[in-house]
């Protein structure tokens, strides 16, 4: 049966069966056109749709622009609340990202890990080392004493926590330990000692 040739409906050239698809259906057990013809249909109809589209977008450019804008308005919405959820439920866990992602960028080689960072915050007692004002665990800042920007290093005795206002003072203004003191009315003898005895209750 195979060993047969069959005229195709569309090129009208006569092939052995074996350029035809097989079809139950039909009388001759083929289809009427052949392998070839079904192929270069397909690769005409798929032209055909992408200049349809083509034609489409352009003519509706500002409607599928504005489509699309809304849409990752509302991805992007969706992705702030989630970040805002783990935020308020995993503090620390979202500070020790953050900081190793700002370690990794300025080209410091370590990296703090969460069980450093809870041991760092049990060691302060939710206490500002330079106002002296109770912190939240969701509020509080985590503050590299000598800033990567400069060179420090991120590693738990170059760390702190602090109020927001004190990081961001200090940061815009590209304060050392000692300046940021100065400009701030605080003894910086004071303030270190305070920050060495923070650290020493890290000791095992």
């Amino acid at each position: 049966m195979w060993t047969q040739t069959y005229r195709c409906a569309k090129c009208g050239v006569a092939k052995p069966k074996t350029e035809f698809h097989r079809c139950t259906k039909s009388a001759q057990g083929v289809v009427s056109r052949c392998k070839l013809c079904i192929r270069e249909d397909g690769i005409a109809k798929r032209e055909s749709r992408r200049e349809y589209e083509r034609a489409y977008r352009q003519r509706n450019r500002e409607q599928l622009n504005e489509r699309q804008r809304i849409k990752n308005r509302s991805k992007r919405h969706k992705r702030n609340e989630l970040k805002q959820a783990w935020r308020s439920q995993r503090p620390m866990d979202y500070k020790r990202t953050v900081v190793n992602a700002n370690a990794k960028r300025y080209g410091a080689a370590e990296r703090i890990s969460l069980h450093a960072l809870e041991a760092l915050w049990e060691a302060q007692g939710g206490i500002c080392p330079f106002t002296l004002m109770p912190l939240e665990p969701r509020t509080a800042v985590l503050h590299h004493l000598v800033s990567l920007t400069d060179g420090g290093s991120n590693i738990l005795s170059n760390m702190i926590f602090t109020t927001r206002q004190v990081h961001f003072h200090k940061q815009k203004h590209r304060l050392s330990m000692e300046g940021f003191c100065e400009a701030a009315g605080l003894d910086y003898d004071t303030v270190m000692e305070r920050i060495q005895q923070m650290h020493e209750r890290l000791q095992p």
